[in-house]
């Protein structure tokens, strides 16, 4: 009886072993990988003045261990007047420790083409840093960071720089017809030809 005991039991711990040790060469991997994105600044706020075009660059930067396949963009009331420069770059890890400035980042250039308006105004937004695995690593997974955008818009001092692009197809629009309208009456006049409009009175 004790003899049987003595076996279970040992027959319990190989169990017990071997699932530990299956278990810890499958986590492994995982606690190994390590996949991590940075965005410097950490925020941006322009002043400036309706109509302008501000070029910035921002800088991606690897936490990980392996190499990243970054992209940035935009998000918010910003993003229907920001242009990013560069679809996705390769960026290499940091060395480690982690210290600045900043090793193997990658620049992003990004356009703001700012609206025209009449009144002060105030846009808001982020610009998303995003990040996964390199093509032909064995690990996939995926991380982003976002940095505040604040842009104080004031008036432009020249009034034809607050008028937006829809106003000036109007006024264009309107300044075509006028000027169809009184060249159309002079030629017809030059030709002797003459229009009358007689109401019908019945």
């Amino acid at each position: 009886m004790n003899n049987y005991s003595a076996k279970k039991g040992r027959s319990h711990f190989q169990r017990f072993f071997l699932i530990t040790c299956l278990l810890s060469i499958a986590l492994l991997p995982v606690a190994l990988a390590d996949i991590g994105v940075g965005l410097s600044p950490a925020k941006r706020i322009y002043n400036v003045e309706g109509g302008q075009v501000v070029d910035d660059t921002y800088t991606v930067y690897n936490t990980g261990d392996g190499d990243l396949l970054a992209s940035i963009s935009a998000d918010g009331v910003i993003a229907q007047f920001v242009t990013i420069d560069a679809s996705s770059l390769l960026v290499k890890p940091e060395p480690n420790p982690h210290t600045l400035p900043i090793k193997n980042g990658q620049t992003f250039h990004v356009r703001y083409k700012i609206p025209t308006g009449w009144s002060p105004q105030t846009y808001t937004g982020n610009i998303v840093a995003s990040g996964g695995r390199a093509p032909g690593s064995t690990l996939g997974g995926s991380v982003s960071v976002a940095m505040q955008v604040e842009i104080y818009a004031k008036p432009t001092r020249y009034f034809w720089n607050r008028i937006t692009p829809n106003q000036w197809m109007l006024i264009g629009g309107v300044l075509i017809f006028i000027v169809l309208f009184f060249g159309s009456r002079r030629y017809m006049k030059k030709r002797g030809i003459h229009l009358r409009f007689i109401r019908d009175r019945r």
